[in-house]
């Protein structure tokens, strides 16, 4: 039996879902939009009632990465929804906010995400923190800063 096929009724193992984001990442990648879209709407209908923000900004950050934010904002809001503090989800929902336009919300997101990291003072935050800046800038003058390179190094991990 394999993970597709427990009781609709019982959440899915993490890796189960993991694997199809990265599924719907190479379909993305390799040309194939539609089936990349699919197999995002698929795997939000999975976690649809859970509470697991980490899958949900997963979706959020490789969709948006994927060109598929419209697709995948409503996973960014839900990570959001339910850990609203988690600097790492507003960074996410920032970043899709930002490629559907929504300038004013990304910069709401990404002041705070600067805000949570300057208030830890630990030295690996900040090239993070003058990359965020540089967005805010570029977003507060009606500039999208997401370039095909930059998105390239989100998705690296940056």
């Amino acid at each position: 039996m394999d993970a597709s096929s427990t009781s609709p009724n019982l959440p899915h193992h993490t890796s189960y879902v993991e694997e199809r984001i990265s599924q719907a990442g190479f379909l993305a990648r390799s040309g194939d939009t539609r089936g990349a879209s699919d197999l995002y709407e698929d795997v939000m209908r999975l976690l649809d009632g859970t509470d697991n923000g980490y899958l949900y900004d997963l979706i959020c950050r490789m969709g948006s990465v994927d060109g598929l934010t419209d697709v995948v904002l409503p996973a960014c809001e839900r990570a959001v929804e339910l850990e609203h503090d988690n600097e790492l989800y507003r960074d996410n929902r920032g970043l899709a906010r930002a490629l559907t336009g929504n300038y004013a919300g990304a910069v709401e997101d990404f002041t705070f995400v600067v805000e949570f990291w300057r208030e830890k003072d630990l030295p690996q935050y900040r090239s993070f923190i003058l990359d965020r800046e540089t967005w805010i800038a570029e977003l507060e003058a009606g500039r999208n800063p997401f370039d095909e390179e930059t998105l390239n190094g989100i998705e690296l991990g940056y």
